[in-house]
């Protein structure tokens, strides 16, 4: 072989091997790459987790996306248009056999993911309107494998002051706008409640049990002190998530209260059944039940998102 050639083949042969060298280097970073990225996905915002643009940490508070909500009103004119979506009343069987809105349906939250068959109509979820964190939550679940659901803003409380029909007890839905002390305890920390104290006498008790309570005295002589309770109503009242407690010490106001904000925008207000004397009396029980045998002193933080 002509010696004089072999440089030339040599050079050849590194312009082929160096192309080829470097496909197999370029292919074996991309499938690094890859490899690192599929072990750290992006996350994407939900309505349970959002994160800031400012990197805060993600919020572990439910945000209540008004999508997910149907106003009294706009179901009231689909009943109206005999548009018939299935309205389903999760309620205990016990409360919907005392009033409840004429042609529900009483099935309970847990089970109606099994019930597939309503998945081919409208689906409204009814409550008396103080649990809507749970509601939005098994919403937002039901809506993930295929329901067209939404859930009734204000529940039977707001459906009742905007002129919706209710069949049953008529002395049972006079007490519709009131919560049990049970029902507030497991509530309390979910969303947004205002707490609205109208006793004219603050005790040391009230403020070490329902702490970040407003103090707005009400007196049966004074017109005003029933127009003072409209300022944070109207403050706070804009957002779906913000409901209102009103308490007393046992209740004795609540009549001309209730009365006066029947005749105002008002919405998602409640009040607590019994007075904060009947939530004291619930709390003691409850700690003397969890806590046999031990002298109880009476620590029962208020809502952690109250202003």
């Amino acid at each position: 072989m002509d010696e004089s050639r072999t440089p030339k083949l040599g050079l050849r042969i590194l312009w082929i091997v160096f192309p080829l060298m470097a496909l197999i280097v370029i292919a074996v970073l991309l499938t690094i790459r890859g490899h690192i990225i599929s072990k750290n996905p992006v996350k994407k915002n939900t309505p349970a987790s959002v994160t800031s643009k400012n990197n805060s940490k993600p919020s572990t508070t439910l945000t209540l996306d008004k999508n997910y909500f149907i106003s009294p009103s706009a179901l009231i004119k689909e009943l109206k248009n005999n548009k018939r979506p299935a309205i389903i009343d999760i309620r205990t069987k016990t409360s919907f056999q005392k009033y409840r809105i004429p042609g529900s349906i009483n099935i309970p939250l847990y089970t109606l993911k099994t019930k597939t068959y309503l998945k081919s109509q409208k689906v409204i979820l009814v409550d008396e309107g103080y649990n809507c964190h749970k509601l939005l939550q098994r919403c937002i679940e039901l809506r993930r494998i295929g329901f067209n659901i939404s859930i009734l803003k204000g529940g039977l409380n707001l459906w009742r002051k905007k002129g919706g029909d209710l069949i049953g007890d008529a002395f049972a839905m006079a007490k519709l706008d009131e919560i049990p002390p049970r029902a507030f305890v497991a509530e309390k920390n979910q969303g947004k409640w205002i707490l609205i104290d109208i006793s004219d006498k603050i005790t040391s008790d009230t403020y070490g049990t329902l702490e970040n309570a407003i103090n707005i005295p009400y007196s049966k002589n004074s017109k005003e002190s029933l127009t003072n309770l409209e300022t944070p109503i109207n403050k706070h009242s804009k957002s779906p998530e913000t409901r209102f407690l009103i308490f007393d010490n046992n209740g004795e106001s609540y009549h001309a209260v209730k009365k006066y904000l029947a005749k105002t925008n008002a919405d998602s207000v409640f009040f607590l059944r019994g007075g904060f004397s009947n939530y004291k009396s619930f709390l003691e029980t409850r700690n003397a039940m969890l806590h046999p045998g031990k002298k109880q002193i009476l620590v029962e933080k208020g809502c952690s998102t109250c202003p």
